[in-house]
């Protein structure tokens, strides 16, 4: 029923992804309403929580790392996923229903077994030379069920943009690292995490940040109008936009809400398959802010652009 679909879907992402068609870098701002917990969950456990900080010569600043905006993004861009699942095709759907991702451990996909068996049936199929662009020629012929289970993921949405255990992510992040920041200390009683209940004799300090500005750039390449990626990311950066985030630890005390600041964000667009001039390429690829080719739109238009026909 979903061979035909199954094989042609993953060709077409396959080819898709082998050629940079467009780059988008979202320059965000974000403005802080409270102060922010940055620092990682066992810490809760020990006297002192300092905050998490990096060295930069001879000062250590505040860090907020890649991953900690990463999943903040991924757990929004999931939830849109799944709450727009009739706008996807019927093998893209039935996927990114089966998409799990547990607190810990890898991220599965709990397919019906035999419709799995049946799409790792026909992966068999998938030309050699496709196949050699993510595996060894040699090993092909001795690849493993499990191996091929793999390219599932190209068919998952949701692994498609924010990345998989055998997917790069279309999205590239950076750690976020604070300066013009002051900090201040302030002690907590413990919480038994059975009970919840308060433990009086169980004192900690946590070291807090504060600040008026957090700068985050996000790399986006290859999402592609009406695709089920642009869709996604689409309704990721609305809901940003209408919500804000709440990032870092200690959320249930009410720190760590940022809005976005709409007005100082921006988005520079470089769609590389309407560029013809060589030059002009070049300039997108390592100066956005002056090549002439470049589109500059707001963060509203971007998202605009995202759900538009080409």
């Amino acid at each position: 029923m979903y061979s035909s679909t199954l094989i042609g879907t993953i060709r077409k992402i396959l080819e898709r992804r082998q050629v940079l068609h467009s780059r988008a870098v979202l320059r965000l701002l974000f403005r802080p309403r409270s102060v922010i917990r940055i620092g990682s969950g066992a810490e809760e456990t020990r006297a002192l929580a300092p905050t998490l900080k990096v060295s930069v010569g001879s000062s250590r600043y505040p860090i907020i790392l890649e991953s900690s905006w990463r999943g903040m993004f991924r757990r929004i861009g999931e939830s849109i996923a799944k709450s727009s699942l009739e706008s996807m095709e019927t093998l893209e759907r039935k996927i990114a229903e089966a998409h799990y991702e547990p607190e810990e451990g890898p991220i599965m996909h709990y397919l019906d077994p035999h419709l799995k068996n049946r799409m790792v049936s026909e992966l068999k199929n998938l030309d050699v030379d496709l196949l050699t662009r993510f595996t060894g020629r040699e090993i092909i012929e001795t690849i493993r069920d499990t191996e091929l289970e793999q390219f599932i993921e190209l068919v998952c949405p949701i692994c498609r943009l924010w990345g998989g255990p055998a997917l790069r992510s279309l999205l590239t992040l950076g750690d976020t690292i604070l300066k013009n920041v002051y900090t201040y200390s302030r002690t907590h009683v413990g919480l038994d995490r059975l009970t919840g209940v308060r433990e009086e004799k169980i004192l900690f300090t946590a070291e807090y940040v504060c600040t008026d500005r957090i700068d985050l750039e996000v790399i986006v390449d290859n999402v592609l109008p009406t695709t089920t990626e642009a869709k996604i990311l689409a309704g990721t950066l609305e809901w940003i936009l209408k919500m804000g985030i709440v990032l870092g630890g200690f959320r249930s005390r009410g720190v760590g809400y940022l809005e976005l600041d709409e007005r100082e964000s921006k988005v520079l667009l470089a769609e590389f398959y309407q560029i013809k001039n060589g030059v002009e390429i070049a300039q997108a690829l390592t100066s956005l802010d002056e090549a002439r080719a470049v589109r500059k739109m707001k963060v509203k238009e971007y998202i605009s652009y995202l759900r538009s026909e080409r």
